[in-house]
């Protein structure tokens, strides 16, 4: 199973990506090796928005954790207000946390993922 998460600056980007050599390369051969058709998340910034203040240090071990998952949508605000209220302190208060960052995922409203790095 591989993962990938990407983030690019608008549609036009991701756009002119999928058109480059290389992509065109990658998907051929996605299309003779992957067993199962890939799923795709396209994400939606919550609040508080996305921290890009932090980076990793060279000499650092890194810890990376992501995950989607599933609700029920009458929780949803409330949810998402316990994450932003989560996203803030730990962004705040947690020494190893390099970036926590929380999700929608477009066209579902049952459905988050989460992007957490932290130092070991």
């Amino acid at each position: 199973m591989f993962f990938v998460y990407e983030r690019w600056a608008d549609k036009a980007a991701i756009e002119s990506h999928d058109k480059e050599p290389h992509t065109q390369k990658l998907m051929q051969i996605g299309q003779t090796a992957l067993a199962t058709a890939p799923d795709f998340y396209f994400l939606g910034d919550t609040n508080p928005l996305p921290d890009r203040s932090k980076s990793a240090n060279a000499d650092d071990e890194l810890f990376i954790i992501f995950f989607i998952f599933k609700f029920d949508p009458t929780y949803r605000n409330q949810i998402l207000a316990q994450f932003e209220d989560h996203i803030t302190n730990t962004r705040k208060e947690e020494e190893g946390n390099i970036l926590v960052d929380l999700y929608t995922v477009d066209g579902q409203e049952d459905t988050l993922a989460v992007y957490e790095h932290w130092r070991k």
